[in-house]
């Protein structure tokens, strides 16, 4: 889905730290923590732990003990509105002052949360013995302030500078200014209690009567700023409330509880930039600001949450590329891979700083921009983006077809940037029937439906501003391409599209999930998408938990690979999203409901970036990837394009009407009810009730004044 740091190796595996079987995570925008199940950051073996902060590791150890020893575990969760890491744990036998303490007598609930850019802790202790006990408390704290790149092995050449620990009157400090400048820093001070302090450790003392509890309270706050910079005012509303969400509510508890943490992944991933928010890409490796991710995951979330698409786009519209750089692979008019703050980005290590290397992002741009005028009726919005529209127009005219020939190609400019600038970036994803690697420039085919439903976007958006002239000459460029496509890209022996074309305009003839996922564009001929279907839903691509990226009977199959062979449950909503497009009511339903079961054997019901493509084995979970990302935006958006396709729901805020076409719920589900669907004159609430596999009924409880509902089926 990333960046390589070498352009030679899958950016899996540049590092063997992994997030661990065990780890808990919480994030709120550009803050995030990996923790172990006692609320530690331990970083033992070969785990990934920490609490980052805009690109950098503010705590790389977290340690808290009682005597001088670790507590044992009771339980930990992250509770279901994802803001809390609970941590239940007692003692171990000890004697203190000569006196013993038996095992299991003390409790300690110890409950974290991360809000903006710090972290708050509070201890609660409970003495369950019949006489008062003192207990110590110590807790190290250590950072090392390094760029979340090098923990994936990444090597610059420049030194890092040395960290300086300072711990005075109640608080810890540590802090480093950087390669870049840039001055970070970590506090933690203990609120509620006479500490000990020393370079690393804040040491407390309790005592606590018989059958009594206290509680102790601790702050970290992580801070960069420049030299001369004032600390930055941290927005305490950062996140989408939940009244901007619909409520969904079915028969089915565990479907309702997908949803919900679904919902809250959302929310924390959203961070504040440039006064808007933007859903972060994903915890751990992508916590920052990615073109395609965002436009996807706005996508996905359209039809219930339309207010990220408005962000998605206004931010990408104010971050466009006004010129030509190589470094960034930017020319005038392209939309934004991705944008980062750490240390190697600053001082140009890396290219990542605001990187350009993506041959969609442009066309999904403006194919989101056209969804979200119709579903919202902004048209003042449109006016404020008119100017941005244009220009993606003048890229793909001027830069997107690098040889002529009708496609539209990609080929880094800057030695370290991307290989393959397409959502399977990793530099071994596009490759021929023998394994043999493409060579650039490379048209993919995803990137060429993309661009089909931005030519019918951007006529739909010029019939907004009464510009019939232009308005037919995008809906002749899209009808065109769209032949095109089905003429060169299809494979006739295969009966599935080509992977892509190389620089010789050699078919990539590898059977992947790229031509499935254009099913959710239209940009297929009815009379190829059967076979498409068909073959998305043979043993070789199928495994049961979902549709393999690459084909298992392709030369460059691996299941634990990162894009050839492995799961990625977005990948897989947006072909359940073409399934149910071309009618493919029954394998909309088998894979809608293996994503539902996917949800089920994983830890929160929180959807990971991707799994292992191994066939799924009766009474098996799903294998996990080790370092995949989790929670990450666009798995988080996977439930809802998925009931976005059962109802068929359309909502034209142009129009004032909503539509449902052809609304279906799997076996899985009785019923669903959605209240408090908004739109611009109040809102909507309905009820779907299945019949039968092929059939479900819609009752609206509630209309928005002058709206219309149309049911077709």
């Amino acid at each position: 889905m990333k960046e390589q740091l070498d352009c030679s190796s899958d950016n899996s595996s540049n590092s063997s730290k992994t997030l661990g079987p065990f780890s808990l995570t919480l994030n709120h925008g550009e803050t995030f923590g990996i923790f172990d199940r006692h609320g530690n950051v331990t970083n033992c073996e070969e785990s990934l732990q920490g609490v980052f902060f805009e690109g950098a590791r503010h705590l790389s150890k977290y340690e808290f003990k009682v005597n001088g020893k670790d507590l044992l575990l009771l339980s930990s969760t992250v509770r279901e509105d994802n803001d809390v890491l609970i941590s239940d744990l007692t003692n171990e036998e000890f004697f203190l002052d000569g006196i013993k303490i038996p095992y299991g007598t003390i409790y300690v609930k110890r409950s974290k949360r991360i809000q903006n850019n710090q972290m708050l802790e509070k201890l609660r202790f409970y003495n369950y013995n019949r006489f008062s006990i003192k207990v110590i408390c110590s807790l190290t704290v250590e950072s090392d302030f390094r760029d979340v790149f090098e923990l994936r092995g990444f090597v610059c050449d420049k030194k890092s500078c040395p960290i300086s620990n300072r711990s005075t009157g109640d608080y810890l400090r540590l802090e480093a200014i950087g390669r870049d400048d840039v001055l970070r820093r970590t506090t933690t001070r203990c609120k509620n209690a006479q500490s000990r302090l020393t370079e690393d450790t804040i040491t407390v003392e309790l005592k606590i009567s018989e059958n009594e509890h206290t509680e102790l309270s601790i702050s970290t706050i992580f801070e960069q700023k420049t030299k001369g910079q004032k600390p930055k005012e941290e927005n305490q509303s950062q996140r989408l409330g939940q009244h901007e969400l619909p409520k969904f509510k079915s028969n089915n508890s565990h479907f309702d509880h997908w949803i919900k943490r679904s919902s809250v992944d959302l929310m924390a991933l959203m961070a504040k930039y440039d006064d808007v928010l933007y859903p972060m890409a994903g915890v751990p490796w992508y916590n920052t600001p990615f073109g395609r991710d965002g436009i996807i995951t706005a996508f996905q979330c359209l039809s219930f949450i339309p207010q990220i698409s408005k962000s998605v786009l206004k931010y990408l519209a104010a971050n466009q590329a006004t010129g030509h750089e190589q470094h960034s692979d930017s020319h005038p008019g392209k939309i934004m891979h991705e944008m980062r703050k750490g240390e190697l980005a600053n001082i140009g290590a890396l290219p990542f700083k605001k990187y350009y290397g993506a041959a969609d992002s442009t066309f999904l741009f403006i194919w989101l921009l056209g969804l979200y005028c119709k579903r919202s009726g902004d048209i003042e919005f449109l006016d404020e983006v008119w100017g941005p529209f244009q220009k993606c127009l003048e890229w793909i005219d001027k830069y997107a077809d690098q040889d002529g020939d009708g496609f539209y190609e990609y080929k880094k400019e800057n030695p370290q940037g991307l290989d393959n600038q397409c959502w399977k970036d990793s530099f071994d994803s596009i490759s021929h029937i023998d394994g043999e690697l493409a060579m650039a420039p490379i048209a993919v085919v995803e990137v060429q439906a993309y661009a089909y439903k931005a030519m019918l976007a951007a006529s739909y958006l010029f019939r907004l501003k009464s510009d019939e002239e232009r308005a037919k000459l995008y809906d002749k460029k899209a009808k065109t391409l769209k032949q095109k496509v089905n003429e060169v890209f299809w494979m006739e022996e295969e009966e599935f599209f080509c992977l892509a074309l190389d620089s010789h305009k050699k078919k990539c003839r590898v059977i992947s999930s790229n031509g499935g996922h254009i099913l959710a564009t239209g940009v297929v001929e009815k009379n190829k998408a059967k076979k498409v279907v068909e073959k998305l839903f043979s043993p070789d691509m199928f495994s049961g938990w979902g549709i393999r990226t690459l084909s298992a009977s392709e030369a460059r199959f691996n299941p634990m690979s990162y894009h050839n062979g492995s799961i990625w449950p977005h990948d897989n909503s947006m072909i359940a999203y073409g399934l149910k497009r071309y009618g493919e009511i029954e394998k909309f339903n088998i894979l809608t409901t293996s994503l539902f079961e996917l949800s089920q054997e994983v830890n929160l019901s929180r959807l990971p970036e991707l799994f292992c493509g191994f066939e799924r084995e009766e009474s098996e979970s799903p294998t996990l990837y080790p370092v995949s990302c989790a929670p990450q935006a666009w798995a988080a958006g996977v439930v809802f394009l998925l009931v976005h396709s059962m109802l068929g729901l359309s909502v034209n805020g142009l129009e004032k009407k909503v539509t449902f076409n052809n609304p279906t719920l799997p076996e899985f589900l009785v019923y669903l009810r959605i209240d408090e669907l908004r739109v611009e004159e109040g809102a909507f609430s309905f009820i779907i009730k299945r019949i039968s596999n092929f059939e479900s009924t819609v009752e609206v409880l509630k209309r928005a004044r002058g709206w219309k509902v149309s049911i077709n089926k």
